[in-house]
């Protein structure tokens, strides 16, 4: 992940969705995400460095 205006390098996120569909009405869906900053702290230019950070979210989707 970067900043194209800045050049500037954040760190690394991956991303990842599961999706489960039971029948015509019923489906699930779950994600996580994973942010790897480059490190702690304040760089050079005195920006501060963004946290580690994982998120996970579930959904239960019911359409009729």
């Amino acid at each position: 992940m970067g900043d194209n205006e800045l050049s500037a390098g954040y760190g690394w996120e991956y991303d990842s969705v599961l999706s489960k569909k039971f029948n015509d009405n019923m489906t699930s869906i779950a994600e996580l995400g994973w942010f790897n900053s480059e490190g702690d702290g304040f760089n050079n230019n005195n920006n501060a460095i963004l946290p580690d950070t994982t998120r996970f979210s579930v959904e239960l989707n019911y359409a009729f």
